[in-house]
């Protein structure tokens, strides 16, 4: 056991002239009193020494025994005064700076948690509470009580940021410091780095940068921490009148999810297209019957559609089958359609390449309409959409929706 310090010899000094301290001295003696517990004489101590100009060591000790006294205490405490805990967060942010043997970034950090347990969150205070601070804190992975891993402090940095500035609708420089943590050569959570990627794209949004902001949520894909992927590229593709792209994701999101009653929202899309597009009459009335007989199997009101003699004993499970073999027999009608030959195929993989107009478009086999083998050379159709390859960190192209010429 350390052996505390005789602290009689600076009592009788500070009790004399306090002026008589030099910088050494003055740092040991609030830090003594501070490891001591004894809080109230070390804060005593600090304030005094506040008043000469020589003296500023002692800074640190006086500023963690604030925190110890007033900041580092219970959720209760801090709610019964909440005026007192701002002023000494106030105060310990002004008088310290970001280093070693600092109390900034922990009161900071606890200052922060007290702000965002308070709804509406004030990100105004939340971004000047974090201008104290900057990303050269620990990359270090912080233990959870339960035992797992969660975000270093500079990760947590980062993510608030980016989120305040949004919401302060500073969105160039919400895009400038998303950009700096995508640079910062760290090992990120996921979730944080989705966060981050997210207020990028809804930022570039806010400035019209709309071809750089679908790049982002492609990147986010399915990753996308807030919203439905789906959802927010048809929000885009119509707002940038991207008529092709709308329908190209649209019947892509059929083609993926298939039959469930919890996808009707997409079913309903999906029917306004094929009835607003082109005159495809047999695909308009199995539409129809589609939608009326799921929502008649499902007890919901089926007034919006009609079903004709010719289906009324076809179950909703058979007409899905019936509307997605016409949609992709008719794909050409809605949407753009390239043609190419099969150059590289990946058995193991299930991937490969397709040669079309000079360009290698990369594929996936479970991207095919129909269940087919696949070999080199193949002849194929297929609609081309953005990709984001994980491997390279870019973003390419892939084939969908493809087809066989034979």
């Amino acid at each position: 056991m350390d052996k505390v310090k005789d602290l009689t010899i600076y009592n009788n000094k500070f009790n004399d002239d306090p002026g008589l301290f030099n910088d050494f001295q003055a740092m040991d003696y609030v830090k003594e009193l501070k490891n001591q517990g004894k809080l109230d004489e070390a804060i005593e101590v600090g304030k005094t020494f506040m008043q000469y100009e020589g003296l500023t060591s002692f800074k640190n000790q006086y500023a963690y025994a604030l925190y110890n006294k007033f900041i580092n205490v219970s959720d209760e405490e801090i709610a019964n005064k909440t005026s007192l805990f701002n002023s000494i967060v106030d105060e310990i942010t002004q008088l310290t700076v970001q280093e070693k043997y600092s109390p900034l970034e922990v009161t900071v950090f606890k200052a922060v948690k007290v702000l965002l347990n308070n709804k509406p969150v004030d990100y105004a205070k939340l971004n000047s509470l974090l201008d104290h601070i900057n990303p050269t804190l620990s990359d270090n992975r912080v233990m959870t009580v339960s035992g797992h891993e969660s975000e270093s402090r500079r990760e947590k940095y980062y993510r608030l940021k980016v989120r305040a500035l949004f919401e302060l609708t500073q969105f160039k420089q919400c895009i400038d410091v998303a950009n700096a943590a995508i640079n910062d050569e760290i090992k990120w959570h996921n979730h944080a780095m989705n966060w981050i990627l997210f207020y990028k794209a809804e930022s570039l949004m806010k400035l019209g940068e709309y071809a750089q902001a679908e790049d982002v949520y492609i990147q986010l894909g399915k990753g996308i921490p807030k919203g439905n992927i789906d959802d927010i590229l048809t929000n885009l593709y119509t707002l940038t009148n991207n008529t092709n792209a709308l329908r190209t994701n649209l019947i892509y999101s059929f083609f993926l999810k298939g039959y469930s009653f919890k996808h009707l929202k997409l079913y309903e899309s999906l029917h306004e297209m094929i009835t607003s597009a082109v005159e495809q009459t047999e695909l308009i009335e199995t539409s129809n019957a589609y939608l009326y007989q799921l929502l008649k199997e499902n007890s919901k009101d089926t007034k919006a559609y009609t079903l004709s003699d010719k289906f009324a004993s076809k179950s909703s499970s058979e007409l899905y089958d019936h509307l997605y073999n016409l949609l992709m027999k008719h794909l050409n009608a809605y949407v753009k359609r390239s043609n190419g030959k099969v150059t590289r195929y990946f058995e193991d993989h299930k991937t490969g390449n397709i040669a079309s107009k000079g360009q290698y478009v990369f594929f996936r086999q479970e991207d095919f309409v129909y269940d087919v083998a696949v070999e080199r050379g193949d002849v194929v159709n297929f609609c081309i959409v953005k990709n984001f390859d994980g491997k390279r960190q870019q973003i390419t192209t892939k084939a969908i929706l493809i087809k066989s010429e034979y």
